[in-house]
């Protein structure tokens, strides 16, 4: 298949590796700097976890013309730079399907006005990392990177194949915006707690107030997600609605001093405006919902680089311990019936 990869940032380079390996015609659209990097010294990966070095061998342009001809245009940018290139995609009408891979959380509606429903796609590449002199820095499991993929257009079949082909696992998703909806309803505070300690998961590890908050502002967009009938996916879902709050706090804090949660965050330390623009649909969605968001509104404060991080191993909020009661005393109920039935 001849592919397009529009973006030739970490998941771009990614995804072109990946089908490139797997057979298929792949060309790589870069621009500025990256353009020039990849034009001097190839496409080059790093697998973060064993070290492995790779490279890709595909063809580079630097424009998307209205004539150009590809089975399939695989759009790989952050949410605002995949709006902004709307109008350059739209004018193209020979490409028959274009995969958007990204953060979302309005819906396929802009993409579908501007390129006709039946020619969009959604997905995510359950991937991440970073550019570093050059290099992509990323992350994989085994040899496989989950993907998942919906939507309505024709070719969702045989493009859910080319994709298993390259990354080793994909699941269609029905509701796939639903998916990407609750996936950024829970990004974006992360992210933003990330932000209120300077960028640094270990500082944050050390830090309850951001980790609160965090959770505090994940847990109001689930309920305006609930309350509009939008099917929750992610399995972190179940985590962070069912643990009672310290609980969850403490299992946060652990898990930000592994390296490998600390290298997954990186992107979003050059993902500030993506992170902005999706917090802006998740306003949207609170107000639809009709649902109070105080939280989500303080800790998306620290998008803006300009406001001072939380001072470190701040502890002045106060946690809710309703839910650990309420545990130890079914556990308590659960003992005495266990005690009597057995006596």
């Amino acid at each position: 298949m001849r592919i397009l990869v529009y973006g030739a940032g970490v998941l771009g380079s990614i995804c072109a590796l990946r089908l490139s390996t797997a057979g298929h015609d792949v060309t790589l659209l870069a621009r500025g700097e990256r353009l020039v990097e990849i034009r001097s010294n190839g496409l080059r990966l790093v697998e973060y976890a064993s070290g492995e070095s790779r490279n890709a061998n595909v063809s580079l342009v630097e424009s998307f013309g209205a004539d150009d001809r590809y089975d399939l245009a695989l759009i790989m940018m952050q949410r605002q730079q995949a709006i902004e290139s709307l109008p350059t995609l739209a004018r193209n009408r020979v490409v028959p399907t274009f995969l958007f891979i990204g953060n979302c959380a309005a819906g396929v509606g802009m993409y579908a006005k501007a390129l006709g429903e039946n020619r969009v796609l959604l997905g995510f590449v359950l991937s991440g990392g970073y550019i570093e002199e050059g290099v992509v820095r990323y992350g994989e499991r085994d040899g496989v990177i989950p993907t998942i993929v919906g939507g309505s257009a024709l070719a969702l079949g045989e493009v859910a194949e080319v994709l298993k082909g390259a990354f080793g696992s994909v699941e269609i998703d029905s509701d796939i915006e639903g998916w990407l909806t609750t996936h950024a309803a829970t990004i974006v505070p992360l992210a933003c707690a990330l932000y209120s300690s300077g960028g640094d998961a270990s500082r944050l590890s050390r830090t309850r107030d951001g980790i609160v908050l965090g959770i505090r502002a994940v847990r109001e967009l689930f309920e305006a997600e609930r309350r509009l009938g939008i099917k929750m996916k992610p399995k972190m879902v179940r985590t962070m609605i069912g643990l009672p709050e310290p609980i969850l706090a403490f299992l946060m804090s652990r898990s930000l001093r592994n390296p490998e949660v600390a290298f997954g965050l990186r992107h979003a330390l050059v993902a500030r405006r993506e992170m902005l623009v999706l917090a802006g649909e998740l306003r949207e969605l609170v107000s639809r919902a009709r649902v109070s968001a105080p939280y989500f509104e303080i800790i998306t404060g620290w998008i803006d680089p300009s406001k001072p991080p939380l001072s470190e191993g701040n502890r002045a909020i106060p946690l809710e311990w309703r839910g650990v009661y309420f545990a130890a005393i079914g556990a308590f109920i659960l003992l005495i019936v266990l005690w009597r039935i057995l006596m």
